[in-house]
């Protein structure tokens, strides 16, 4: 494990700035082939993950070194069976990755519907101003009122009603006070 630290410290002497992907390269170009073989199916991407699995290995080693000739057997099915187990991890660590993939896109068509519902409320809300603005303008102005009423849409209700009409101001029948022609009040 020595040797590790010893190459780790040369490469920073050589380059302060190198990253630690560069300095795991180099240490795995001096390992021993078995010892590569041995810890290739783990991560060994950073420093801390390279020396994890080193550590692992050697610990490997001395249990099989000293090991009674009854653990044989229980090495070798290990030994078999280990590096299918590392297969069906890899698979999962896939299918987990496409499920985050698959996560991702939704969380993004998610977003997109919600920023369209946001786009169509909001049209429907400047719909509803509009409409209650025009409503209120149409509602209170004199043009709209009865009297400028066409005649084809009054029709006789409006002689009905204006002999029913009392005005305040002068007491006559037919118009309304403000309509009033009468000069008394």
């Amino acid at each position: 494990m020595s040797f590790v630290t010893e190459i780790e410290n040369i490469c920073r002497q050589l380059n302060k700035n190198m990253q630690e992907e560069e300095i795991c390269t180099y240490i795995l170009k001096v390992l021993k082939e078995t010892v590569l073989h041995a810890i290739s199916l783990n991560d060994n991407s950073n420093l801390k993950e390279l020396k994890k699995n080193l550590k692992q290995f050697e610990l490997m080693q001395f249990r099989i070194n000293n090991r009674g000739p009854e653990l044989s057997d229980y090495t070798e099915i290990l030994n078999e069976h280990v590096p299918q187990l590392n297969q069906k991890t890899k698979e999962k660590g896939r299918e987990i990755d496409e499920l985050k993939r698959k996560l991702i896109e939704r969380g993004r068509e998610y977003r997109t519907a919600k920023v369209i519902e946001t786009d169509h409320i909001q049209e429907i809300e400047i719909i509803m101003e509009i409409t209650i603005y025009y409503s209120y303008r149409y509602q209170y102005s004199r043009e709209h009122s009865r009297e400028k009423t066409p005649e084809r849409y009054r029709g006789d209700r409006y002689n009905k009603e204006s002999e029913r009409v009392t005005c305040y101001r002068c007491n006559e029948k037919g118009h309304y006070a403000d309509k009033c022609t009468n000069t008394k009040n």
